[in-house]
């Protein structure tokens, strides 16, 4: 049956002692052959002095839920408030020893909790009330017992999680951060654009992983002997030219310029926050995370550096990546209800129109994709530099939401959410540590990621 069972966490403890017992019902690891199995657990009765054959009657109870909050415990202290079902074998015969021992099956939803009695005598256990089994101490019959510890149901979360190299400096830089320096060879008006072509930077690809478009694109440029061209955004960059607003052609050849981006270079590979907020929050709905029990060379890998990750294929030249292209491509964990995945990069930037560059800009630190119809996994894309450029202090609680959406939380606006997770617009001074009380129930009752 299932393995044996763990103390629940501390802050349930009483008095010292335990006063519940914990099971993860579903697989032990990916390639799990027995997660039927998983479910199932003994619930055994001893008679005493021993017979054998003695039939025993057994109840499984739905005790209340221990929250205080009505949004998450609706029913007060009724107890039925379970949101999956169970199954236990309700007479079962002694062996040699005594002992009865009937089979229980819990729900795979986090947060069910049970009680079970037991009775040599079915009628006394049939006029039992639920209210009579949350707390055992109160209710000692002497024809019937109830277990002294409740039996709460949790899930895991195994977060398969990646990072970005280092960007790419060999053998010329491809890859642009601070200020660059160049010199105007060409500035005319083509359509809407300014085309600006330049002689000191050379965009050109060299070899094919490069795929330069729109690495400066929200740079400023000025051209230093133009005064009409001052901290002018660069709407996009092609693989030898410039594109800014229309009517700049009064650029001459020879013109110094400097484009000015605000990106810091990440000097190395991109990194992924604490889990601390992540572990805490979603442990209030009963799901632990966990980083350590994929296969290891499923984790931190380091994905080719891509500077913006952009979300509309469409607007760009089709050897582009998008970010729902780029990213899913890397993921290696199952999508399985039974061994539940997440997939987080630590990515550098997002789209192109939402990395605050220029600063004013629409700012968002993470993206996530999850597809309703499943037939293709989730991954979300949480983004160092939006992060850095915003506050450093949200990294952890960005991560949790990402990893919210992948269950398909849903974001809120409203401002009453404020101090919650899954509220849209980070709080750099207090940044939130908690699922709301809404989103605790989607968890519990419903959600799952994929």
């Amino acid at each position: 049956m299932t393995p044996p069972l763990n103390l629940i966490p501390e802050t349930i403890y009483s008095g010292g002692q335990a006063v519940g017992r914990r099971i993860f019902p579903e697989k032990i690891s990916y390639d799990d052959q027995y997660s039927v199995d998983r479910r199932t657990i003994w619930v055994e009765a001893l008679i005493t002095p021993a017979v054998e054959g003695v039939p025993v009657y057994f109840r499984i109870w739905d005790i209340d839920d221990p929250s205080s909050n009505s949004i998450i415990d609706p029913n007060g202290s009724a107890g039925g408030d379970n949101w999956g079902g169970c199954t236990l074998e309700e007479v079962v015969y002694t062996n040699s020893e005594g002992y009865a021992r009937a089979c229980l099956t819990v729900s795979m939803r986090p947060g069910d909790n049970y009680r079970a009695s037991a009775s040599l005598f079915s009628d006394k256990l049939e006029a039992m009330n639920p209210a009579e089994a949350i707390d055992p101490a109160l209710f000692d019959d002497f024809y019937i017992k109830t277990t002294p510890q409740y039996l709460v149901v949790w899930r895991k979360i195994h977060v398969e999680h990646d990072v970005m190299g280092e960007p790419d400096r060999v053998p010329a830089p491809m890859e642009y951060f601070g200020t660059l320096n160049g010199t105007v060879r060409l500035a005319e008006q083509v359509g809407y654009y300014t085309y600006v072509a330049d002689i000191g930077v050379d965009w050109r690809p060299t070899h094919s992983d490069w795929l330069p478009n729109d690495q400066l694109a929200g740079a400023l440029f000025t051209d230093t002997n133009r005064p009409t061209v001052t901290n002018k955004p660069v709407i996009f960059n092609g693989t030898a030219y410039l594109a800014l607003e229309p009517g700049l052609t009064d650029m001459v050849y020879g013109d110094p310029y400097q484009i000015n981006t605000d990106d810091v270079d990440p000097g190395s590979s991109t990194v992924l926050p604490s889990i601390n907020v992540l572990a805490y929050a979603f442990s209030r709905a009963y799901v632990r995370v966990v980083l350590n029990e994929l296969p290891p060379e499923w984790s931190n890998e380091q994905i080719p550096f891509r500077r913006n990750l952009l979300l509309d294929q469409s607007r760009l030249p089709e050897t582009r990546d998008n970010v729902t292209k780029y990213i899913r491509q890397f993921r290696d964990s199952p999508v399985n209800y039974l061994y539940w995945c997440t997939y987080v990069v630590a990515a550098y930037e997002g789209d192109i129109t939402q990395d605050n560059d220029p600063n004013g800009e629409i700012h968002v630190l993470g993206n996530t994709v999850r597809n309703v119809l499943r037939e293709k996994p989730s991954f979300a894309a949480i983004y160092q530099e939006s992060i850095r450029e915003y506050s450093a202090q949200v990294w952890p609680e960005t991560l949790a939401h990402e990893v919210g959406h992948s269950f398909g939380l849903t974001p809120s606006t409203d401002d009453e959410d404020a101090g919650y997770i899954m509220y849209e617009y980070a709080d750099i001074t207090s940044p939130a540590t908690i699922f709301s009380p809404e989103s605790v129930v989607e968890i519990r009752s419903e959600m799952e990621p994929w």
